[in-house]
């Protein structure tokens, strides 16, 4: 009856940060009711500052892997926990990949692309794409910079050679059957 589902939403601080085509307001920028094991998706997010140069970060924060009822599979998989906040497992097998997608083809290119993450979502993630300590200086004024990412439920495996992105979901449990996650995926840029 409660499909596992993933909800991120979307937040944007700072004035000059802008995401086309899309005006948020605070709905779901993606919301997956039914993920099974081997469900993956991709999706590229424009970055660009009005007219001053800025350091730019993104934060995956307000992660909350909850765990909705128990049923038969997820107790035969060693899921004991009742929920219905936390405790979810969801987050165990979520990963998530982001990359400087340079060319804007939303293909991970190796070795001109950079890997910026690589792992699982569910705990949360800071990172710095523009800052003093990177080597990529500040988000240039009136230009546009691609972020590709790419979520796996199972194993994800990117190959540094070729870049191509794969999901195997036999490394999913039936523990996470119900289970929710939702996040808050936050931009933030400073002159």
């Amino acid at each position: 009856g409660n499909p596992a589902g993933i909800l991120f939403k979307l937040a944007i601080h700072g004035s000059t940060l802008f995401i086309d085509p899309i005006d948020l307001t605070g709905q779901p920028f993606w919301n997956f009711t039914d993920v099974k094991r081997g469900d993956q998706g991709r999706d590229d997010f424009s970055m660009h500052v009005g007219t001053n140069n800025a350091w730019a970060c993104i934060r995956i924060t307000n992660v909350a892997n909850n765990e909705n009822t128990l049923i038969p599979p997820e107790t035969a998989a060693g899921d004991v926990t009742t929920g219905p906040l936390g405790n979810g497992e969801l987050g165990n097998y979520l990963h998530l990949f982001l990359w400087r997608d340079l060319n804007n083809n939303g293909n991970f290119d190796p070795p001109t692309e950079t890997i910026l993450s690589q792992g699982l979502f569910g705990s949360g993630l800071s990172l710095p794409i523009h800052d003093s300590t990177t080597a990529n200086g500040p988000l240039v004024a009136s230009t546009t910079e691609m972020i590709g990412s790419a979520w796996c439920i199972g194993t994800q495996t990117v190959d540094p050679i070729t870049g191509v992105i794969t999901c195997d979901g036999s490394g999913a449990n039936n523990d996470a059957q119900t289970d929710s996650l939702s996040a808050d995926i936050v931009f933030y840029a400073e002159q």
